[in-house]
Parts: C-alpha cells; sequence; structure tokens
C-alpha cells in the first residue's frame, strides 16, 4: 500500500499549535492537537508530573495467538520497517500532535495529512511505537526497543531485531506471543485515541522527552544503512515522484514547526507560543498559516465566550451571596437564642460528660492494672516458659556431650582393640614366620644330612666296588695261576716239590673264599 500524504484542511500538522496557559511565563505551556481547528478547544493536562510508563511485554495480559506467516526475506519481508521509516522521516522532530488516555498512561500522537498514525507509549526502557495506515484498527508495525513486529492481514509477517536484522525461522516463532500481546494492545490504543480523549500536551513534557523519541529515529537510520534489503523497499515507496514531492512538502513544514519550537525552548518558554508555521511562498504552508490562524481565531473567541460566561457566573454568585447573607442574619438571630438554650443543656451534658468521663477514667485505670497484671503474668509464665527451655537445652546438651564422651570412649576402646587385634596379629604373624624360618632351617639340614648320608653311602659304595674288583682281579690272577700251573702238574714231579705245591694251592683257595 503506498503511503500518500495530501495536505487536507482536517491535517493534524495544520493544526497543531502552540498555548500558553494563563500566563505568557508559564513554563506549562501545551500544545494542542488539530481539533483547535475544528473548533474544540482541548483541556491542558492540570499538573507536570512525571510520565507514568506501560506494562513492559512480559506483563501485558495474554492475548488470542495471531498466525506467523513469514515474509521473504527479501525488500518485500523489510517492507513494514520501511514504511514505518518513511512515516518517521516525515514527522521528524515535530512536536506530537496530541496526547491521550489509555491505561493509566498518556501515550503521544502523530498524524500525518492522510490519517496515517504513529502512537509513542513510554515504557521502563524507552517507548513503545505503533504505526497505522489510513483508516485501519490494526497497525502495520510495532517496535520497542528490542525488536519490530510487521504485520499484514491480521497476521505476523515479519521480526526484526533492534538492529533491524530480519528474523526468521524458531527465533522468529518464540516472538509471536509477544508480537500477540502487543497487536491486541496496539488496537485497543487505536479505539482509545478519539477526539473526545485527546489533550494538549505540555512543553515542558515534550521538551524532557524529545530527544528520546528522535534517538530512536536515529537509530533506525543507522540500522539502515547497515541493511541493503531495507534500503531496497524504502527506493520503492519512493519511486513516486508526485508522492514523494507530498511526502517532503509535509516533511519541510513539520521541520519548520520542531524548529520554531526548540528556539522557544532555548529562551525558556518565555513569551507568548510561537506560530508553528509562517506563509511562505509554497501553497501547502500557505494553507498551514491560514490553518493556523483560524485555529488562533477560534481559541479568542472561545476565552472571550468564557470570560462572559465568568462575568454571569459572577453576577450569579454575587446575588447568591447577598442572599445567602441574608439567610445567615436570620440564622444567627435564631441561633443565638438557640446557643442560650444549648449552653444550658451543654453545662449539663458536660457535668454528665465529666462524670462518665471520670468513671471512664477509673474503668481505665481498673482495666490498666488488669492488663499491666496479665502482662506481668504473661512475663512471669514467659520467663519460666524461657527458663524451663533453658533447662531443657542444657540437659539435651549435657546429654548430647555424655553421648558423645560415650562414643568418643567407645571409639578409643574400639581403637585400643584395633591395635590389639593388629598386634597379636602380628606377633602370630612373626611366630608363623619364625616357625617357616625355622622348619625350613631343619630342612635344610635334613637335606644337608641326606646328602652327608648319600655321599658316604656312596663312598662306601665305591669302596665296596673297589675291594669286589681287587679280589676279582686277585681271582682272576689266580686263575691264571692255576692256568698256567696245570700243565706243570701233569707232568711228573718230585715229591717233594709237590708237597711244595700243594700248600701254595691251599693259599690261594683260602684268599678265594675270604670276603671282599
Amino acid at each position: 500500500m503506498r503511503m500518500i500524504f495530501t495536505l487536507k484542511l482536517t491535517t493534524a500538522l495544520g493544526l497543531l499549535a502552540l498555548t500558553a496557559c494563563q500566563q505568557p511565563q508559564d513554563n506549562g505551556a501545551g500544545l494542542d492537537n488539530q481539533a483547535l481547528a475544528e473548533g474544540a478547544a482541548l483541556p491542558p493536562l492540570e499538573n507536570e508530573t512525571a510520565d507514568a510508563v506501560a506494562p513492559g511485554a512480559d506483563a501485558l495480559p495474554a492475548a488470542a495467538p495471531i498466525a506467523y506467516q513469514a515474509a521473504p526475506a527479501t525488500a518485500a519481508g523489510y517492507a513494514p520497517i520501511a514504511r514505518a521509516d518513511t512515516l518517521l522521516e516525515t514527522i521528524g522532530d515535530a512536536p506530537p500532535d496530541y496526547v491521550f488516555d489509555y491505561d493509566g498512561v498518556a501515550p503521544y500522537g502523530w498524524q500525518t495529512a492522510d490519517d496515517y498514525r504513529v502512537y509513542a507509549e513510554p515504557i521502563d526502557d524507552g517507548y513503545r511505537y505503533y504505526y497505522y495506515a489510513p483508516d485501519a484498527d490494526a497497525p502495520f508495525l510495532v517496535r520497542d526497543p528490542g525488536y519490530s513486529y510487521g504485520y499484514e492481514g491480521g497476521r505476523l509477517i515479519a521480526v526484526y531485531d533492534s538492529g533491524g536484522r530480519y528474523i526468521s525461522g524458531d527465533a522468529a516463532r518464540r516472538r509471536a506471543a509477544v508480537a500477540s500481546r502487543y497487536y491486541a494492545r496496539a488496537r485497543a490504543l487505536r479505539a482509545a485515541s478519539a477526539r473526545d480523549n485527546r489533550h494538549a500536551i505540555e512543553a515542558s513534557r515534550w521538551a524532557r522527552q524529545q530527544r528520546r523519541v528522535a534517538d530512536a529515529r536515529r537509530d533506525w537510520d543507522r540500522a539502515r544503512a547497515r541493511q541493503v534489503e531495507w534500503q531496497a523497499a524504502q527506493a520503492r515507496q519512493r519511486a513516486d515522484a508526485a508522492e514523494q514531492a507530498r511526502r517532503n512538502e509535509e516533511r519541510r513544514a513539520r521541520a519548520e514547526a520542531a524548529q520554531r519550537f526548540q528556539q522557544w525552548r532555548q529562551n525558556s518558554f518565555r513569551g507568548a507560543p510561537p506560530r508553528l508555521y509562517e506563509p511562505n511562498s509554497s501553497r501547502a504552508a500557505r494553507a498551514l498559516a491560514e490553518r493556523e490562524d483560524a485555529a488562533r481565531r477560534a481559541s479568542a473567541q472561545r476565552r472571550a465566550e468564557a470570560q462572559r460566561r465568568q462575568a454571569d457566573e459572577r453576577a450569579r454568585r454575587g446575588q447568591q451571596a447577598r442572599d445567602h447573607d441574608a439567610r445567615q442574619q436570620a440564622e444567627r438571630q435564631r441561633d443565638a437564642r438557640q446557643r442560650d438554650a444549648q449552653q444550658q443543656r451543654q453545662a449539663q451534658q458536660r457535668d454528665a460528660q465529666r462524670e462518665a468521663q471520670q468513671r471512664q477514667a477509673q474503668q481505665r485505670e481498673a482495666q490498666q492494672r488488669q492488663a499491666e497484671q496479665r502482662q506481668a503474668q504473661q512475663r512471669e509464665a514467659q520467663q519460666r516458659q524461657a527458663h524451663q527451655r533453658e533447662a531443657q537445652r542444657q540437659a539435651q546438651q549435657r546429654e548430647a556431650q555424655q553421648r558423645q564422651a560415650h562414643q568418643r570412649e567407645a571409639q578409643q576402646r574400639q581403637a585400643h582393640q584395633r591395635e590389639a587385634q593388629q598386634r597379636q596379629a602380628q606377633q602370630r604373624e612373626a611366630q608363623r614366620q619364625a616357625q617357616q624360618r625355622e622348619a625350613q632351617q631343619r630342612q635344610a639340614r635334613q637335606r644337608a644330612e641326606q646328602a652327608q648320608a648319600r655321599q658316604r653311602a656312596a663312598q662306601a659304595q665305591a669302596r665296596q666296588h673297589a675291594e669286589q674288583a681287587q679280589a676279582q682281579a686277585r681271582q682272576r690272577a689266580a686263575q691264571a695261576r692255576q692256568q698256567a700251573a696245570r700243565p706243570q702238574r701233569q707232568q711228573p714231579q718230585p715229591q717233594g716239590h709237590a708237597r711244595h705245591a700243594a700248600p701254595a694251592n691251599s693259599q690261594e683257595a683260602q684268599e678265594r673264599r675270604r670276603p671282599n
């Protein structure tokens, strides 16, 4: 949808005027909105007070969820934020056209020639902005210090972060609940901004907040410079030369109004409020000046009518005062008679009251004594209870100490027992090791004795074998001699020789019979 800024007679721009309240040097001077030119003066805010803040996103009531249908992350996806950006460029630093009341908050309102609207609602960390197309009761964009939300056809189509970057996917879906709350509040704000609910803004109030609103617009200027698709979307909106010329005309008029307000502010709001629009060669500026003059004349007529009504009211009040004085004179006379009678009654009543007061004082004293007695008894009871509790605590403490002492003794006994058991185990282990060493030594001695016995047996067996070998050698030698002697026996020998030979044979036989 294209944004068209045609300058109509009903434009809020031409109807914005500055008015002073009561005195020329009143710093609470008000900024009136377009209703001045339409013949209905807006009452200024009563007193200068700090701006009430609207609830944050999490504190807003839950709202019916709106569908999320993401636009592509192209120039089409940046269309809502670029549209709002163009609207802010047109308004510039101009003062709000009006304020209105909603939910205890007084949002600012700007309304262009073609009924585009911007509402700025104060919150804890800045402002929340709502942007509306002509004849729309729902926003096409809502912006807070952290995010911006673009809408179309009752759906959420885009989410942007504080730097104007397009957010998509799950990150955008997580913001859907906040977007739904903002959408519901934006509709409520649009309904609450009816003309009978609009007020003039105090000049000093706008002076305090002007920088914060201007800084928010400049933040978008810096964010736009980093987003190419945003720039492309805004270039499309500036493609219509005629529309751009109308937009520039309103931008210049509002910039001049902002400059005049700034000069008045720098002069500490002294003197009459400035004329925001002056006629020049621009037809639109002349129309704005004419409408401003009409607004001033209408305001002067209303002041004259108000003065006439005030004079009539003063006359009526004067007659009422005279009638009132007469009635008061008659009443005073009647009251004098009544006072005499009443004084007597009052004297009697005072006497009765004194007696009653004395009785009440006595009763209060008795009650106070009883209360003091009860308090003393309560204190004594509390002290006894405290002593009992202290005695119980001490007894419990002693019992706990005794238990702890018993536990320590038991632990010490157990420790001694464990130490004794360890020593016994060590002694048994030492005995076992000594016995084991002794057994090993016996076994070693036995093995040594056995080895010696085997050695002696081997030596004896070797001697026996040697003796047997010697015996066998002697036997063989004897046999050899016998064999050598047989041929000789076969030959005849002298008997003497035979006798000598026999003993020799007998000796050999004895040797053979001798054990080895």
